[in-house]
This record gives C-alpha cells, structure tokens and sequence, in this order.
C-alpha cells in the first residue's frame, strides 16, 4: 500500500512548482524536505503527518494552516532565513489519534507517510511513503469516529438533467443510491444523508453551497467538497456494487447513479486504499418508502443529518 518517496524520480521544475505552494518563497529545500514535497505530491489536499523519528512533523503551509486549531506551537529550524525560514510544528507519534480526529471534524483530509525501514539500518535518508489516508467522509477507526452520527461520503453526478446520488458508510460498509431530477428534493436528500464530504458535478455548485450553509446554520459543520466536470463510465471491476434498480428507470438515470457510483468506488478505493470487502452491493432508495420532508421545514425545525433518526 505504501508508496517510497525515497528514489522515485522527478522532474526538478515540478517539485519547485510544488515547493511554491506550500513553502516560503526562497525556503532552503534540503533532502528531506524533497522528500516531504515528493509525498506532498501524493496527496496535495491533505495535512502530511511526516514521521520523523518519534515525532509526526508538519512542514510549510500545513504547520500555519492547522497550528493553531491543533494547539501546535508553531516554530523553524531556519531562525536566520526571516521570511523564507520553514515553518514547523509537530507532537509524539502516538498522540496522533487526536489530532487525526480534530482535522477530520474540521473537515480536513489527512495523509500519514511513515518511516518504511529501521532509521539505524538505513543508508542515507530514510525512505519514507503514505501509507494512509484519511477524510471526513471515510473514517472506519471508531476511535475517531462520533459514536452518535454516521459517517457519509456522497457523489453526484449529472446526466441528461438525472442526478444521481450514492452514499457510503465506510465503517459500515453501507451504500445505497438514488435518483431525482429536482434540485430541490435533491437538498433534502443531503439534508437526510448528512455527508461529511461530497463530491458533485458543479453544475450542482449552488445546491451543495445551500447544503452547507443550513448545515452549519444548524450547528452542523459544512462538508468538504470536491467538485468536478467529468462523468465517468462505470468501471467493470465495480460492477458487483451496482444496485438492483427499478424497472421502469429511465436510461439517463441509471447512467447517473452508475457515475456516481464510480466516483464512490475509486476513491475509497484508489484514493483513500480501504478495503473493499466489507461493502455491501448499493441499496437503491425509493422516496415512497420515508416520510419527505422538505429542506424548508427540516430547517424550520433545526434538524438535519443522519443523526436525528431521519431515516426511520
């Protein structure tokens, strides 16, 4: 699962390119921190948990970014550099979890990249790679999970004015879908699933932003999104997690819920590396079988999400 950063090649002018975003401007860029840029890589939306020693340190904008919301004391070892010093945080490796768990809530991803040899037998710099990857949407370690809220990940995608919707509990290993051509009952199903991360065509841009917006006007907090213009065919190996749809669905439809579904699979799969055997085949949803009620009166009544038992 985890990927060496320690002697993948790589172009110099797109590791700078790199450095530049989330490194001072003239910042000295010894080995080490090449190899932090080279996992950075990896994972650009994530806060790095780079494993030095006994330590998890936090380099650039990441140390800045979260510092603060982490109780971090933020320093640099480059005291003499002014502007272009370093910045730097960090905390013993087995206090991760509740860090881990603050970011995450935050609405945060997090990538771990751990030390892959014995630092004495290394020759070197010690070769290092991500082993784990974590967001709001897919954790499956209860210790850093809300006992009294589920855990959603949620996709929509668009086809021929069809959205399909399909959400996951990865620590459940629940998935289930749906389809609807309203936006407005599209907000109240957001509202019923609660999903901590959404990734939407952003066609569906103003929909999402109304989501979060009552969530965090509920005392929620608002998902993390990704949004994206591709609709991407179901791909074969995710095949046996395709629900049993009606019969009288229509075509467009079908085909939105299998692009959702896609976006699903792929990214617990390849992006986050979970393992997939314990999800179960997608339930498909029928509105008829719960109660609707509209993202109006949920906000009305200051109740949205999965904890409040909208599904019974």
């Amino acid at each position: 699962m985890a990927q060496s950063t320690k002697s993948a090649s790589s172009d110099g002018n797109e590791l700078h390119s790199i450095a530049q975003m989330y490194l001072p401007e003239g910042a000295n860029v010894t080995p080490m921190l090449r190899q932090w840029l080279k996992a950075k890589q990896e994972a650009p939306d994530a806060i790095l948990f780079f494993r030095m020693g006994d330590f998890y340190e936090l380099f650039g904008s990441d140390a800045t970014d979260v510092g603060g919301l982490l109780s971090l004391s933020v320093t640099t070892r480059d005291k003499n550099k002014g502007a272009a010093a370093v910045p730097m945080a960090g905390f013993p490796h087995h206090a991760a979890s509740p860090y881990i768990r603050q970011l995450v809530e935050a609405g945060y991803q997090v990538a771990i990249c751990e030390q892959l040899e014995d630092p004495a037998q290394a020759k070197g710099i010690v070769e290092r790679g991500i082993i784990q990857v974590i967001s709001p949407g897919t954790v499956t370690d209860l210790e850093n999970l809300k006992s009294e809220s589920r855990n959603h990940l949620c996709a929509l995608s668009v086809v021929s004015g069809h959205v399909g919707v399909v959400w996951i509990e990865c620590s459940t290993g629940e998935l289930s879908a749906v389809t609807t051509e309203d936006h407005d009952v599209l907000l109240d199903w957001l509202l019923k699933i609660g999903p901590r991360e959404v990734m939407a065509n952003r066609t569906l841009r103003d929909v999402v932003h109304q989501y979060n917006r009552i969530s965090t006007t509920q005392g929620g907090q608002a998902a993390r999104v990704v949004y994206t213009d591709a609709t991407s065919e179901l791909k074969k190996a995710y095949q046996a997690w395709l629900p049993s749809s009606p019969d009288n669905l229509l075509i467009a439809a079908e085909k939105a819920v299998e692009a959702s579904l896609q976006m699903v699979m792929s990214y617990v799969d390849e992006t986050i590396q979970l393992e997939l055997d314990h999800i179960r085949p997608a339930q498909w949803i029928e509105e008829h079988q719960y109660m609707r009620l509209d993202h109006r009166t949920l906000e009305h009544l200051s109740i949205c999400g999965p904890a409040h038992d909208l599904w019974q």
